[in-house]
């Protein structure tokens, strides 16, 4: 997959574009939902209302699979991960998480701030799948986590204290 067009297919579901109120949608987890701030410097407000009307659309579980793509500013500040966590009862049903999904057009890869992803991992037992794009102020601790199957991490280069012989440690059954 390029950093160069949107992803099409995430988690082997079609994405759809959580503002987009055209497309009706019978199984809300039958799609993967894209959201994302079209004013790249966007107030954190606009994207909490945003992911609240997602959470509406998508129903008591929320989405299966979820594509996050800018949230205001992300060559400045990092993705708010707290949110997620604060919601993690609406997101039961998540299982396919893409954090930072943008083009090189919207923002270089080597400026998307991230935060430490260990508490989202923690909070989110039933997750199987989680893309991060980005690795600015990246962190992820040693952590177990039973229901993990894929890490990516899409950077333009790992923090330093992730060597190819130390990488962090996600530790399935």
């Amino acid at each position: 997959m390029g950093i160069y067009e949107h992803v099409e297919i995430f988690a082997g579901l079609p994405v759809v574009a959580a503002d987009n109120e055209e497309v009706a949608v019978a199984d809300p987890g039958a799609v993967a939902w894209r959201i994302s701030m079209e004013e790249f410097e966007a107030p954190p407000e606009e994207f909490q209302a945003a992911f609240e009307q997602l959470l509406q659309r998508t129903g008591p579980t929320g989405p299966t699979a979820l594509i996050i793509g800018e949230w205001g500013s992300a060559y400045d500040s990092s993705f708010p991960y707290q949110l997620l966590i604060d919601n993690v009862s609406r997101l039961s049903g998540l299982r396919a998480l893409f954090v930072g999904e943008l083009t090189g057009e919207e923002c270089e890869i080597s400026w998307i701030h991230q935060a430490d992803v260990t508490p989202l991992i923690e909070a989110f037992p039933a997750l199987e799948s989680l893309w991060i794009r980005g690795a600015e102020s990246l962190e992820l601790k040693p952590v177990r986590h039973e229901g993990l199957r894929e890490l990516v991490f899409q950077s333009g280069a790992c923090p330093p204290r992730w060597s190819v012989r130390s990488p962090p440690a996600i530790c399935p059954t």
